[in-house]
C-alpha cells in the first residue's frame, strides 16, 4: 500500500480513494477511447470517399480519348446538317427565283403575243 504525505506526516491511501481514482482513470480512459474510435470511423468515411473519387477520375482519364472522339464526330455531323440545311435553303431559294422568273417570262411572253 502506498502512502501519502500530508504535512510531513506519511498517511496510508485508503483503499475507497485508490479505486475511485482508478474507476475515474478508467471512466476518462473509456471516453478518449470513444473519442478515437469516432475518429478512425470519419477517417475511413473520408478514405473510402477519396478511394472512389479516385476511381472516378481514373475512369474517365480512361475514357477522355473516347469522349473526345465522341464529340468530335458530333460536332461535325452537326455542321454538317446545317451545311446540308443551308445548302438545301440555298436550292429552294434559287428554285423560287427561277420560278418567278419563268412566270415572269410567261407573263412578259402573253402580254406581247397576246
Amino acid at each position: 500500500m502506498s502512502s501519502v504525505l500530508y504535512f510531513g506526516h506519511a498517511v496510508p491511501e485508503s483503499i475507497e480513494s485508490r479505486v475511485a481514482v482508478a474507476l475515474d482513470n478508467i471512466t476518462r480512459l473509456w471516453d478518449e477511447v470513444e473519442r478515437h474510435r469516432l475518429s478512425i470511423h470519419q477517417l475511413r468515411s473520408t478514405v473510402q470517399g477519396v478511394t472512389m473519387l479516385s476511381r472516378a477520375v481514373a475512369e474517365l482519364q480512361e475514357q477522355m480519348p473516347n469522349l473526345a472522339r465522341q464529340a468530335a464526330r458530333e460536332a461535325v455531323a452537326e455542321m454538317l446538317r446545317r451545311k446540308r440545311s443551308e445548302t438545301f435553303a440555298n436550292w429552294r431559294m434559287y428554285l423560287a427565283v427561277g420560278g418567278f422568273g419563268v412566270a415572269l417570262g410567261a407573263f412578259i411572253v402573253s402580254l406581247v403575243h397576246g
